[in-house]
């Protein structure tokens, strides 16, 4: 496989204008604290996934759900990036908006599995207006193109969310149904689905 450009960018078109998105490898550099600040996490659910314990199987059901992040959540989500950057834990990929980072997407580096060949897509978040414009698309496509040249794995393995908007994108992208189930990870929220990413090259 070639080198990836670590640098990339994407115009999203819009009524009048166009909005200028670099996506570009997060680095020590960009850590800190209110990284995360610009991102507007807000989604509407109207319909989601959930998974049924007893009968082992994902069913849909109804629901009226207005998710968004607490300023708690937000500042967990900003302290486990930071870390990750400091300490090499993981790959991660910002798509900024001049110098706002409006989306990002973190895989950790730890491979677990029954064979190791697994590693995580720990956070995937794109801001709502940047949504639908293939800035999610490019940044899952840069941080798999850099697990294949730089691990050992050969699956990334994700927790999708319950909605079904979100699980529509992971299955666009490719993602089937987990074939191994984390039980660490599906304690987190048995709720959201589990998928897994056939790595390429």
């Amino acid at each position: 496989m070639e080198d990836i450009n670590p640098h990339k960018i994407v115009l999203i078109p819009w009524p009048g204008k166009s909005f200028k998105i670099e996506l570009r490898q997060l680095t020590v550099y960009d850590a800190r604290i209110g990284m995360l600040k610009h991102i507007n996490r807000h989604q509407k659910i109207e319909k989601m996934w959930t998974y049924d314990e007893v009968q082992n199987y994902n069913k849909l059901v109804d629901c009226d759900i207005i998710y968004d992040w607490t300023e708690q959540e937000r500042l967990e989500r900003e302290i486990y990036l930071v870390d990750a950057l400091i300490h090499n834990k993981g790959w991660a990929f910002g798509a900024f908006d001049g110098e706002k980072l409006m989306g990002y997407i973190l895989a950790n580096k730890r491979l677990f599995g029954d064979c190791n060949e697994y590693v995580e897509l720990r956070w995937f978040y794109v801001s709502e207006a940047y949504r639908h414009r293939g800035v999610g698309r490019t940044l899952f496509t840069m941080v798999e193109e850099k697990v294949a040249k730089e691990s050992f794995a050969h699956k990334i393995y994700i927790q999708s969310g319950f909605s079904r908007e979100t699980q529509r994108f992971y299955t666009s992208l490719g993602c089937v149904p987990a074939r191994w189930i984390s039980k660490e990870i599906l304690a987190r929220d048995p709720r959201e689905r589990q998928m897994e990413f056939n790595i390429r090259g």
